[in-house]
């Protein structure tokens, strides 16, 4: 009942960090919720725990972060109304990025 997410960072001219997806594994639970597709090299949202990780990295800390999103944060159509369990973590110094999605109510 997961899908895991690795990113990358890269370095703009203005060395701000930005995180882009590499790729996606996902469980059939979540495929069948239709959670299951992310698009490779696509930006991490905006209201994700993901990228306040990569706020906390381009700042100097770079501890794991989780908390409740909503579905949608990740996924555009979900058929599932509820929401998400988002951990994510650094890779130690490989500059990559571990998100795991979880559904928060597995009764859904």
């Amino acid at each position: 009942r997961a899908t895991l997410i690795s990113y990358r960072s890269c370095l703009k001219p203005i060395d701000t960090f930005r995180s882009v997806v590499l790729w996606a594994v996902y469980s059939e639970d979540m495929a069948y919720r239709e959670m299951k597709y992310i698009k490779c090299k696509a930006p991490v949202p905006t209201k994700s725990k993901t990228a306040k990780l990569w706020e906390m990295i381009g700042n100097g800390c770079g501890e794991a972060v989780e908390g409740s999103v909503e579905a949608t944060t990740w996924f555009p159509y979900p058929h599932y109304h509820g929401r998400l369990w988002e951990e994510a973590m650094p890779l130690g110094n490989t500059g990559l990025v571990l998100t795991y999605l979880t559904l928060e109510n597995q009764d859904d």
